[in-house]
This record gives structure tokens, C-alpha cells and sequence, in this order.
């Protein structure tokens, strides 16, 4: 089984501003949730994968960018942020978030094999 013409993340979300948590269903395909749980300072600014068409076995990268609105740097010194992926609301991975300066973003990158379901 294939699955074609998936859009992209921005071509699926539009603007993804202001969300403290966010979850991404790709056509009943897969279910990747992105949480930025530490402050409120913190926005998942886009959400991305590399693929408009998918076979069963494909290994498809997820980008996660996140960014520091706030009015203070972060610091990894001074924080236990992470950035957790799930799949099917299973955890999959988790990243340190490290330093985030005031109105820089960093981009955290998870590449899966993707199993087709039937709708």
C-alpha cells in the first residue's frame, strides 16, 4: 500500500503559532505528537516531514521547530526541558532541549519506518 500527495507540515497546519502542545495526524496514517511542556515561552513553530509520497517500510524524518518567544534566554545549565515525540500516543523519543536563546529556534529531527494502516 502507498500513500500520495501527503502535504507538508506547514501545507497541513498552516501557521503554527502560540501552542503549547500539538498533535499531527497525517491522513490515519500516523499520529506524532510534539510537547513542549516547560514554559510558556516556548512555541512549537512548525512541524515538517520530508515525504509527499510514503511506501510501506519508508523511512520518513519528522522536524519538529521550536522557538523561544520569551523575554529570557534558556539556558541547559538552568533547565530540564525536553522534547518528546509519541507515536500512536506511545513515547517514541526525547531530546534535550540545550540552550534557547530569546527569539532563536531549533529544529529537533525523529526519522521512523512508517507501517501503512487501511482507513
Amino acid at each position: 500500500m502507498v500513500a500520495k500527495n501527503l502535504k507538508t507540515g506547514k501545507e497541513y497546519f498552516g501557521n503554527l503559532k502560540n501552542l503549547g502542545i500539538l498533535s499531527l495526524v497525517v491522513v490515519g496514517i500516523l499520529w506524532l505528537s510534539v510537547g513542549v511542556y516547560a514554559s510558556q515561552d516556548l512555541i512549537v513553530e512548525d512541524i515538517s516531514w520530508n515525504a509527499t509520497t510514503i511506501n510501506e517500510g519508508d523511512v520518513v524524518k519528522f522536524t519538529a521547530t521550536i522557538k523561544n518567544t520569551g523575554n529570557d534566554d534558556l539556558l541547559s545549565q538552568c533547565n530540564w526541558t525536553n522534547i518528546d515525540f509519541f507515536l500512536d500516543g506511545n513515547w517514541v523519543n526525547s531530546y534535550g532541549l540545550g540552550d534557547l536563546f530569546v527569539n532563536d529556534s531549533k529544529n529537533f529531527t525523529l526519522g521512523m519506518a512508517c507501517n501503512i494502516r487501511k482507513p
